[in-house]
């Protein structure tokens, strides 16, 4: 899966912002390319299924396919619940700057961004025993 750089999810949370929080139709239009997908793959399966007339890996896969859909309506429904504390604790101005590029992208597991010049670090941290 394609990580999402730090400037993509700063303008999303900035337009989570406008909308008082992550709605129904901002979520479904922040995430359209993977509902396309899952609707063309989903659809292509249930159909071949359907005109083999196998019924019961029918119902299956309708059953996962709204497990799917309700994964994603539980997560948007917590989001919304612990909104009000992300927009209290939130630096909002160091969220403007990393969408509008003037701060760089972090590590991808979320270390500290990469650093330009030599730090003079020559090996990792003592492992533990």
């Amino acid at each position: 899966m394609k990580r999402l750089s730090d400037k993509i999810l700063a303008e999303r949370i900035l337009q989570a912002r406008q909308h008082g929080g992550y709605r129904v139709p901002l979520f479904i239009r922040m995430n359209a390319k993977g509902y396309l997908f899952l609707v063309v793959y989903f659809g292509a399966v249930l159909a071949f299924l359907a005109y083999a007339g196998l019924w019961f890996p029918f119902v299956t896969v309708v059953g996962i396919v709204f497990g799917v859909l309700l994964r994603d309506l539980s997560w948007l429904i917590g989001v919304q619940r612990t909104w009000p504390f992300v927009v209290r604790v939130t630096d909002w101005e160091k969220v403007q700057r990393i969408a509008d590029g003037a701060e760089p992208d972090t590590a991808p597991n979320g270390g500290p961004a990469t650093s330009v010049g030599n730090t003079g670090v020559t090996k990792g941290p003592p492992s533990v025993s």
